[in-house]
Formats: structure tokens, sequence, C-alpha cells
């Protein structure tokens, strides 16, 4: 499929990001996210790959649980995943 050609594409040519933050509680490193996509958004752009993420909520069982959801598409086939600033993609499309 197309879409594995690109992704492959774009980790033939990445490099593993710098753990450059400290997690004082784990006393371990990370690479923090915005590292990682500042060098992960140049490379999907150039094969044609668009990242879109939006935060969701959701309450199960009475617990509140927060986190971002992801899509992964080819630009040029999805122009609808990105849709004006400020919406969410619908995961049914493409």
């Amino acid at each position: 499929m197309e879409i594995q050609r690109r992704l492959g594409a774009v980790q033939a040519e990445i490099q593993n990001p710098t753990k450059s933050t400290e997690n004082p509680f784990y006393k371990s490193k990370y690479a923090p996210l915005p590292e990682i996509l500042e060098m992960v958004r140049p490379l999907c752009a150039k094969h044609g790959l668009s990242i879109v993420q939006y935060p969701e909520t959701r309450i199960e069982n009475g617990s509140a649980w927060i986190g971002v959801r992801s899509y992964l598409a080819i630009s040029e086939k999805n122009p609808h995943i990105c849709k004006k600033e400020g919406t969410a993609p619908d995961p049914d499309e493409g």
C-alpha cells in the first residue's frame, strides 16, 4: 500500500531523538513531544504525509480520561483530514 511505502521512506530518514528532558520522578531522561514533532513533521511533509492530532476526553466508569487522538494520512489524497483549525477529523472519513 502507498501509505506504508511513504511511512517506510520517513522511517529510513528519521534519527533517534535526543533525550534532553529530565524526569525527576523516575530519575530518567526522555525526548519531549515538541522536539519529536519538529523532527518528524518535515520528513512527513517531504513524503506527502500529514499528522493530525487533537485532544479528546472521555468519562468511563466514573473516571475521566484525557488523551490525544492522532491520524497519519496521505496529504494529497485526504484533504478532508486537515479541516479548518479547531475542528477534529471524522474518524470514518478516509
